[in-house]
């Protein structure tokens, strides 16, 4: 093991069959393209203003399949779930599925919750791991302020199209974060979630109950707007223009007890490979669709050239055509969808072997482990590395 993962497994502990790390640097589909950081009496760490919302416009899947297997328990019942939300139950965590198909996950399972603070309390209990490798660059920083502008600086890995930045002055740090300026605002408990895992956040790295300055929500006062307050134990302002929390200056120039030097050193490239791939992979997104087809069609048995064509929209020819044109082939996309998908997989020591093959449309564990060991001796490759696919 290299001396980063020898640091991963002391910071989080064994590193086992189904344990939290490492963080994957797994497919994403925007990311962004620059960030700055500037000191002064009020100082501003803005996430990029110049991007448009995108066309695919996306979001971690992380924290949605995680409230949908909080809220559905059910393996049977949570499958149709996500079949009729058009996700699929092997949804790689760590990939981008779309904004909208996102905030109605949240809309239909927290709307009408018998918590009515089921949000706060989701976000409360979600560890570093809920939005990926961000979330450990965060928690190995040195001080509370160093993650939350490592969270900034790498923002578009968490979720887009969106807006999170960072002001602060002498009194007080303030942490703004929200859908880009004209969006609506997001769904009530998702909005509080997010805002509230700042808290929480921080709380964990220092070891200490904090007093938030104040906080801001752009969604309406709701019914029950006093437990939102009792929960962030401080002053709420509901209709807000923006999803704001302030903290005092000095609890989060605090040193993190989890600071870690050498993991933090392993995890920062991991990062910015991420983000380097997402770069490739932005003004072209059809090599990720082709991808998300597929994935989706891995559990039916059913994939296929045609079949994934269909999905993207143009004719079998023209998709081969451009397969060819860059020295691709479908098949080859296919296992190499198959060989990441695997890996993340056999991780999850909930799934069986006979639900992993399935998920991978194989026909037995045989063909599993025949495939395994054509992976295994292999050269090791990402889909980073691939052309991407343009329209003509």
């Amino acid at each position: 093991a290299s001396e980063g993962q020898r640091a991963l497994r002391r910071h989080y502990g064994g590193g086992g069959h189904g344990s939290a790390w490492p963080p994957t640097s797994s497919r994403i589909l925007v990311c962004p393209r620059d960030g700055h950081h500037t000191r002064g009496v009020q100082s501003r760490l803005h996430a990029p203003t110049n991007l448009a919302p995108v066309d695919d416009a996306s979001t971690l899947a992380r924290w949605t399949m995680a409230l949908v297997e909080r809220e559905i328990p059910a393996e049977v019942e949570r499958a149709r779930f996500l079949s009729r939300s058009g996700l699929s139950s092997a949804a790689d965590p760590d990939a981008s599925i779309p904004a909208e198909t996102a905030w109605e996950v949240w809309r239909e399972l927290t709307d009408a919750h018998a918590d009515e603070v089921v949000g706060i309390h989701f976000a409360s209990a979600l560890p570093e791991s809920a939005i990926g490798v961000v979330g450990y660059l965060a928690t190995t920083s040195e001080t509370v302020l160093d993650g939350l502008r490592r969270v900034a600086s790498f923002y578009r890995l968490v979720k887009s199209p969106s807006s999170m930045w960072i002001e602060e002055d002498d009194r007080e740090v303030r942490v703004f974060d929200g859908p880009p300026a004209g969006s609506p605002p997001w769904p009530r408990h998702l909005a509080e979630a997010v805002v509230f895992a700042y808290k929480a956040f921080i709380e964990r790295v220092t070891g200490r109950a904090l007093l938030q300055v104040a906080v801001r929500l752009q969604h309406a006062a709701p019914a029950s707007a006093h437990l939102v307050r009792a929960s962030f134990g401080a002053a709420v302002q509901f209709g807000a223009t923006h999803n704001m929390i302030a903290f005092d200056a000095a609890d989060v120039r605090r040193r993190s007890f989890r600071h870690d030097p050498t993991l933090h050193a392993y995890l920062l490239p991991v990062a910015e490979q991420m983000l380097h791939r997402a770069t490739a992979q932005e003004d072209d997104p059809t090599l990720s669709m082709l991808e998300r087809a597929i994935t989706s069609s891995l559990p039916s048995g059913n994939v296929s050239l045609e079949r994934a064509a269909r999905s993207l929209g143009v004719g079998a020819r023209t998709l081969q055509r451009r397969l060819r044109e860059r020295s691709l082939t479908f098949q080859g996309i296919v296992d190499d969808v198959r060989r990441r998908l695997a890996s993340r997989l056999l991780e999850d020591s909930s799934r069986s072997l006979k639900e992993i093959t399935f998920l991978l449309g194989f026909s037995d564990p045989r063909a599993l482990r025949r495939a395994q060991r054509r992976w295994r001796t292999r050269r090791s490759s990402s889909s980073s590395s691939l052309p991407a696919l343009v329209d003509d």
